[in-house]
């Protein structure tokens, strides 16, 4: 399907892009102020952030594969990602592009099992 191999085609080339980014990575570049909404995002968080959403698109994908509706209607996404952003303070640069790593992998597994008919399917994004 001409679909699915585009699909899997740019996630594997953000994925090489992800990796490449984080493996130039210096210490100091960690802590650098890059986003100013929300209270500010520096490297380290936009990144926790990144893996955080593979792992929570794969949920919605999956959700809508099923049958289900994606991100239910009462999602917060803003009280979310401040949240996560709180939970995740401790993981480390490696532990960031592990979990990517384990993440896009359940993505394109998820992705390699759609049938045909369910590309069809339509659900709700937590955007």
């Amino acid at each position: 399907m001409e679909t699915r191999d585009e699909l899997l085609s740019l996630l594997n080339k953000s994925m090489w892009k992800f990796e490449k980014l984080v493996a130039h990575l210096k210490p100091e570049d960690l802590d650098l102020q890059m986003q100013n909404k929300d209270g500010g995002w520096s490297v380290i968080e936009i990144l926790r952030h990144i893996q955080n959403s593979e792992r929570g698109m794969a949920s919605i994908v999956k959700s809508v594969i099923e049958g289900g509706e994606g991100a239910s209607k009462d999602f917060d996404l803003s009280l979310y990602n401040t949240r996560s952003n709180e939970k995740m303070t401790d993981m480390t640069l490696d532990q960031v592009g592990e979990n990517m790593k384990k993440y896009r992998e359940t993505t394109l597994s998820i992705l390699h099992s759609v049938k045909e008919e369910d590309w069809e399917k339509e659900g709700r994004h937590a955007n």
